[in-house]
């Protein structure tokens, strides 16, 4: 991909989240090489004075100041309309950015060329992009662990129903045709569904980028999911199954999980194989996101018990 552009959507809690994903992004020997835009969602004046700081640490970011909260689409659009990259990278603040991550993630659609969104694998996601990671590993467990499921051999991608946007690739020919993100769903919640359904329709791939890991905290850009929370989840659930129709479907990410493992089956890998590590961490990730009710979970072992067959175990 001869251009990327990164953009970073920003909305307070500067030293929480916005200076770690900075510098992670910094750390990358091609940072110089990329188009990096930092859009503030009208973040109060103590997080745009810490702003203005980075500004002078960082002087090959643009920075971008909206006067107000114009909601996770709205401030992703922002940075969308001024990105010029072939490639576009959004990045949530909540992210750490591994080295080499984002050419990893031009490079898929480099090599896929139907591909119109690709998403990296982290370790908290609502679909195929979530990897096992043990529930006690700190940041830098995380990461190596991450780094190790990324580096081990297997297939590149695997295809996706919907991405999961904290960090998704965008196609510059995707924008174009299908244009931004809905900002009917602002603040947030489902846009990046919508967006994945629309990319689809228009004939795009969604693919899953085996090979490149982000860690992402989750829930750092709304907060923890309380009452407001639940009832914006609603809603714009409603408004997603409104406007696509009430036969999208609505996969558990458990299930997304199988459907990577089915396609590691499709492929003919074992778990005895070269790809024997990543089939080994999607199948703990399986037995440890048993359903509660005693008919699913029953269910939902005989799945795991003939994708271990297929895959050897």
């Amino acid at each position: 991909m001869s251009r990327v552009s990164v953009v970073v959507l920003c909305y307070n809690k500067f030293l929480e989240t916005t200076s770690r994903c900075l510098a992670s992004l910094a750390k990358d020997p091609e940072f110089g090489a990329w188009d990096v835009i930092l859009v503030d969602n009208g973040s109060g004046p103590e997080t745009r004075a810490l702003l203005h700081k980075a500004q002078e640490h960082y002087p090959r970011i643009q920075f971008v100041y909206l006067e107000q909260n114009v909601g996770f689409p709205g401030g992703m659009n922002a940075g969308l309309r001024i990105a010029k990259g072939e490639a576009v990278i959004l990045v949530s603040s909540d992210i750490l950015v591994p080295v080499g991550m984002v050419r990893r993630l031009a490079g898929a659609l480099d090599a896929h060329p139907k591909a119109g969104l690709v998403g990296p694998v982290t370790n908290a996601a609502g679909n195929e992009q979530r990897i096992f990671i043990p529930a006690a590993s700190n940041v830098e467990q995380t990461l190596e662990l991450g780094r190790k499921y990324a580096d081990a051999d297997g297939p590149d991608c695997v295809r996706a129903y919907r991405l999961d946007f904290c960090c998704v690739g965008i196609r510059r020919a995707t924008c174009e045709a299908i244009g931004p993100l809905d900002e009917g769903f602002n603040p947030g919640y489902y846009e990046d569904f919508d967006y994945s359904l629309r990319a689809a329709r228009a004939g795009f791939e969604l693919l899953v980028v085996e090979n490149a890991f982000v860690y992402h905290e989750g829930g750092a850009t709304f907060g923890s999911k309380n009452k407001s929370a639940k009832a914006l989840m609603d809603r714009n659930k409603r408004r997603l199954l409104q406007k696509h129709g009430a036969d999208v479907r609505l996969p558990h990410a458990r299930d997304a999980n199988l459907s990577a493992l089915t396609q590691y089956a499709d492929l003919g890998l074992k778990a005895s194989g070269s790809a024997g590590y990543r089939v080994a961490n999607r199948l703990n990730l399986a037995r440890a996101d048993m359903p509660r009710s005693f008919l699913k979970r029953w269910r939902y072992r005989r799945r795991v018990a003939a994708l271990q067959q297929r895959l050897g175990v």
